[in-house]
């Protein structure tokens, strides 16, 4: 039977006797990168850490410009919004004071804002934040205000093809305003009535279109303020709810 025992004073005697055969330099150099190590590890650690903060400053500052480019976007539409609203109350009171239609009273709108379009890094920012009824109540916000926008030129060239058609009875230069004659029944008073109704419905549309706007624009406001600290605050118009008499 062999003894393991035996074998094992010999090297246990070596173990012994190994730090005075290396000598304290190769055991402050082994110290010494172990250390060295830790500190890479420390600063390596670090560093990430650092990076990865500078990714989502990156971020944060990348949202924030997307957040107030659609949010001004968002308020220019609301301000022409209130544009169209402020001529139509203008040209209604003057229609009930002259009591005549409201196409008759009512003067196109020649310098029209243009067209406004919501990226889709915009829009795509806006459903991050992960609040729906806000992303629902901007998301078309952009058409309908083009759509409103190109309602202004069709009444301006159905106004002038009734003008057109129109045979003149006098002109007020005082009042500004001219007399036509018609015949019942005539394509002129078809004209005529083409035109009442697009009055009409820029009149809906700028009630409508106001109102939508101002409340999209105070979501976006008070959801850009919560996540991303932008301080935005804006006011258009009235602050009430914008009626019309019928």
């Amino acid at each position: 039977m062999v003894d393991i025992w035996s074998f094992a004073d010999p090297f246990t005697s070596f173990l012994s006797d190994l730090p005075r055969e290396l000598g304290s330099e190769f055991w402050a150099a082994i110290v010494g990168a172990i250390t060295g190590g830790l500190i890479s590890y420390l600063m390596q650690r670090q560093s990430l850490r650092d990076a990865q903060r500078n990714e989502i400053g990156r971020h944060l500052l990348a949202d924030r410009a997307l957040a107030f480019s659609l949010y001004y976007k968002a308020l220019s539409i609301a301000a022409s919004f209130y544009l169209f609203l402020e001529e139509v109350k203008k040209s209604e009171k003057k229609a009930h004071e002259a009591n005549v239609r409201l196409s008759e009273a009512m003067l196109p709108i020649v310098n029209l804002p243009p067209a406004i379009e919501f990226s889709s890094a915009e829009m795509a920012c806006l459903l991050s934040l992960k609040d729906q009824d806000t992303f629902n109540s901007v998301l078309a916000l952009d058409r309908v205000h083009n759509g409103t926008v190109s309602l202004w030129p069709a009444y301006a060239q159905s106004r002038e093809t009734v003008q057109g058609l129109a045979k003149h009875g006098g002109f007020d230069w005082g009042e500004g305003k001219s007399t036509f004659v018609t015949e019942s029944g005539s394509f002129l008073e078809i004209k005529m009535f083409e035109c009442e109704r697009l009055a009409l419905e820029i009149k809906r549309s700028a009630v409508r279109d106001f109102s939508h706007a101002q409340t999209a624009v105070a979501k976006l406001e008070k959801l850009f303020n919560d996540r991303l600290q932008l301080g935005m605050q804006a006011k258009i118009g009235r602050t009430e709810k914008p009626t019309l008499p019928d």
